[in-house]
């Protein structure tokens, strides 16, 4: 397709190099993005990640770099190091099917949810999460709390601590 091939040839114009492990199908994934950052990202975390055209496809249709920070967009430009609050998108983007009234969910309701689809939440994320626990007891002074969703990241070797609000 000419077209395709005319876009492929902006792309390339503007320095943007297109390494041997993406395929076709990826390279015409990338295409309609204008943006030659957001295209250096999504390149980038297809070699990290290894995804397939439809995983990056996804990405790409969530908005995923779009939901980045301004503050981590930037240090991905000057090649920085992401802190961890750097690389988690925002909002993270939850599916709530099984909810019938959607205006009024509950906290318990989103904690089953996210737990029910842990995987698919944690790959929001980004690399590297394991799920610790649900409602992770812990003691602060004398009282006992509980931790929404507790994670843990290798790459980072820390906890990330979910709390989950329904309001502002």
């Amino acid at each position: 397709n000419l077209k395709r091939m005319r876009q492929f040839f902006n792309i390339v114009q503007k320095g943007v190099a297109m390494p041997h492990f993406l395929t076709w199908t990826h390279i015409n994934a990338l295409l309609p993005l204008k943006n030659i950052f957001e295209i250096n990202y999504y390149i980038n975390i297809s070699e990290k990640m290894k995804l397939s055209y439809r995983q990056l496809r996804k990405k790409i249709k969530s908005r995923e770099y779009e939901r980045l920070s301004e503050e981590a967009k930037n240090k991905l430009i000057s090649n920085e190091s992401l802190d961890i609050k750097d690389s988690i998108p925002e909002p993270i983007l939850i599916p709530i099917f099984t909810i019938q009234n959607k205006t009024e969910i509950k906290e318990k309701q989103l904690q089953s949810i996210i737990v029910e689809n842990i995987s698919n939440f944690m790959k929001q994320l980004g690399d590297g999460y394991s799920f610790i626990d649900k409602e992770y007891k812990i003691k602060i002074n004398n009282q006992y709390n509980f931790i929404d969703v507790l994670l843990f990241n290798i790459k980072f070797n820390c906890y990330v601590v979910v709390e989950l609000k329904v309001t502002e």
